[in-house]
């Protein structure tokens, strides 16, 4: 259906991740994950609306929601299928790598983490693209699976995925780490 200017914002969350991952100075690299970090929030943030608003043109909000559900449980549609928790998990490792790039000097770490983001919001851009656009709406959803439509679903899925980009992110500290001890 052509490009949209989400997808052109996919593109520029990919390319200034992997600039954050690969720039030569540490300026450069933390101005760069900022911008990573911010595309994809303002990306979370569309597809977080869409879902509350219950915008039928996108294929994930009629994958993922209904008019009855309450708007907390719409809003977690974000992360009930693969194409919106795939976005969710990429935009939190981008932050996270923003983190990594302000707390060391080493690129190392940020190389890491830098390529890891980079991968997975190329993998959104091409292959489980969550702002995907229906030529001819509906006029509802589908909703979440019976077995999703519990409180836990809004909480739940984001904790998960903090602990485990946490743990992301001090294994690449540590290689980082590791790397600039093993060359002295």
């Amino acid at each position: 259906m052509g490009v949209s200017a989400l997808n052109i914002g996919l593109v520029a969350f990919v390319a200034a991740a992997l600039l954050a991952g690969l720039a030569p100075s540490r300026r450069f690299r933390l101005g760069a994950a900022i911008c990573a970090g911010g595309l994809g929030i303002g990306l979370l943030l569309r597809l977080g609306w869409a879902l509350v608003v219950e915008d039928w043109s996108y294929a994930l909000v009629v994958d993922q929601t209904r008019p009855d559900l309450a708007w907390p449980l719409r809003a977690a549609g974000l992360w009930a299928g693969p194409e919106g928790s795939l976005l969710l998990w990429t935009v939190m490792l981008a932050l996270a790598l923003s983190a990594v790039v302000r707390r060391t000097s080493d690129r190392v770490g940020p190389a890491l983490l830098g390529g890891l983001t980079a991968a997975y919001g190329t993998t959104v851009a091409v292959v489980a693209n969550p702002f995907e656009r229906l030529s001819a709406p509906p006029s509802a959803g589908l909703g979440l699976q019976p077995v999703l439509e519990h409180e836990a679903m809004t909480w739940h899925p984001p904790i998960l995925y903090a602990g485990m980009i946490a743990a992301a992110s001090a294994a690449a500290l540590g290689l980082g780490g590791a790397t600039v001890v093993h060359r002295r």
